[in-house]
C-alpha cells in the first residue's frame, strides 16, 4: 500500500514538473539565436530618387551587392522577433565616383548611382561602410512561414557622398530605419539531426525597405533596398531554440 502511494506521488511529480517546463518553454523570452549570413544567398539591390529624379547605376552591377555579418532572432513555438545586435554588412560591387567626402575621384563603394540634373549636368552618389540591422515585435510563425513585412530594418553604419557642380559632401545614414513594408513571406527552415539531438536552423528575411535622409542642398533622397538577407545557425545537444544554452527555455 505504501509503495502504491510513493508511485502515485512519484508520477503526480513527474507530470507536474513536465506541465512547468511545458508552460515555461511556451511563455519564457530565450536568448536570441544569432544567425551567419550567407553572402551567396544574401544579394540586396538599391532603387530611388535623389531630389525627385531617379537615381540610376554608374556602371554594371553598382546598384546590387551582397552582403556578411549577422542578425539575431528569438525564436519561441509560433514566433520569431528580430534583435537588434546583429550587422548585416555590405560588401563593395565595385570603385565608383565621387570619392570618400564627396571628393573629386572614385573609390571602393558599396554601391554607385547616379542623377541627371539636365543642365545642371550628372550628379553622383556613392555609398560606402553600410551595415544594416533589423527589428521587430513576436511575428505569428506558422509552418515556417512569417509576415517579413512586420520586421523593420535600420542602419548602424554607412556614408553618402555625393558629388555635383553645385555641391559636394557626405551624409551620415547612421540610425536611418524603415519598415519592410510590401516584403514577401520569410522563412525559417530547420533539419533536425535527432541521434545527436542538434539541428540547423535557416532564417530567410526578405527585404523591401525604404531609408530617407536629406543631401545637404540638393534634396531628399529615398533608397529603397530590394533582396534578402538569408543566415544559418547550428544548435548544440538540448538546444531547441539554437541561442546556444540549454536551459527551461528549450
Amino acid at each position: 500500500m505504501g509503495e502504491t502511494r510513493n508511485s502515485l506521488i512519484r508520477s503526480t511529480m513527474v507530470r507536474s514538473c513536465a506541465g512547468l517546463v511545458t508552460l515555461l518553454g511556451s511563455t519564457a523570452l530565450a536568448n536570441p539565436a544569432t544567425f551567419t549570413i550567407d553572402p551567396t544567398a544574401t544579394t540586396v539591390t538599391i532603387s530611388g530618387t535623389l531630389a525627385g529624379l531617379p537615381i540610376t547605376q554608374q556602371g554594371p552591377g553598382s546598384l546590387t551587392t551582397t552582403y556578411f555579418g549577422a542578425i539575431r532572432a528569438e525564436l519561441a513555438p509560433g514566433a520569431v522577433r528580430f534583435v537588434q545586435g546583429g550587422n548585416a554588412v555590405a560588401n563593395n560591387s565595385g570603385s565608383w565616383q565621387p570619392a570618400p567626402g564627396g571628393a573629386a575621384g572614385s573609390a571602393p563603394a558599396n554601391y554607385g548611382g547616379q542623377v541627371n540634373f539636365g543642365l545642371l549636368g550628372i550628379g553622383r552618389l556613392a555609398i560606402r561602410n553600410l551595415q544594416v540591422d533589423a527589428f521587430s515585435d513576436p511575428i505569428p510563425l506558422a509552418s515556417g512561414s512569417f509576415a517579413a513585412s512586420q520586421a523593420n530594418v535600420i542602419a548602424n553604419t554607412g556614408t553618402a557622398d555625393f558629388r555635383s557642380t553645385l555641391l559636394t559632401g557626405s551624409e551620415d545614414l547612421a540610425g536611418s530605419s524603415g519598415p519592410n513594408s510590401d516584403a514577401g513571406p520569410g522563412s525559417l527552415a530547420i533539419a533536425a539531426n535527432p541521434a545527436a539531438g542538434t539541428g540547423t536552423a535557416t532564417l530567410t528575411l526578405p527585404i523591401r525597405a525604404t531609408l530617407i535622409t536629406d543631401v545637404q542642398g540638393i534634396g531628399q533622397a529615398v533608397i529603397q533596398f530590394n533582396g534578402q538577407f538569408r543566415g544559418r545557425v547550428s544548435s548544440i545537444g538540448g538546444d531547441a531554440n539554437f541561442d546556444t544554452i540549454v536551459d527551461l527555455a528549450d
